[in-house]
């Protein structure tokens, strides 16, 4: 396999910023957040399973719940404690990251996303985005790429296109 040069060095950039992060984070303590998802794995794993129904919509195909039930039982909890971490190391507010996108940006969330709230979220960033779009998909909750994959593959499309 042919890499670029600058590869090597890039990973290692990103890997060291991520640690940076992660140790600022332990360092300013833990977040209310953080702490909700340490209870949520110590009840097993972050109850992967029961989690299944709080990502998709109500009325998901049960092979869509199956799918995505082996998905989140295989998801390591360490990984993903980890990822929870480097995401509140600064916070997220969608008013202060808004301004930051300065290009084209597709958003596409679940009338029913319970995990992020489209008034708490997306609608929030699209009112300051102004080369954004915000496309709502009916019977999608977290998971539209999963519940309604040709529709969300068809935005894609079009986005790029």
């Amino acid at each position: 396999m042919l890499r670029h040069p600058q590869s090597r060095a890039h990973h290692q950039a990103r890997h060291d910023r991520h640690r940076y992060r992660a140790a600022r984070h332990e360092r300013a303590g833990k977040t209310e957040g953080h702490r909700h998802r340490e209870a949520q794995i110590a009840k097993g794993g972050y109850a992967f399973g029961a989690r299944v129904n709080a990502l998709l919509a109500a009325n998901a195909l049960p092979e869509t719940i199956e799918l995505v039930r082996e998905v989140v039982r295989a998801t390591s909890p360490r990984g993903f404690m980890h990822g929870v971490k480097l995401g509140l190391v600064d916070g997220y507010s969608p008013e202060e990251v808004a301004p930051k996108l300065n290009f084209p940006v597709l958003m596409i969330s679940g009338r029913e996303d319970r995990v992020n709230p489209i008034d708490k979220n997306a609608a929030v960033l699209i009112k300051q985005l102004p080369q954004g779009r915000l496309e709502i998909l009916e019977g999608a909750g977290h998971l539209p790429e999963v519940e309604k994959p040709e529709l969300v593959n068809k935005l894609l499309r079009e986005f790029f296109g």
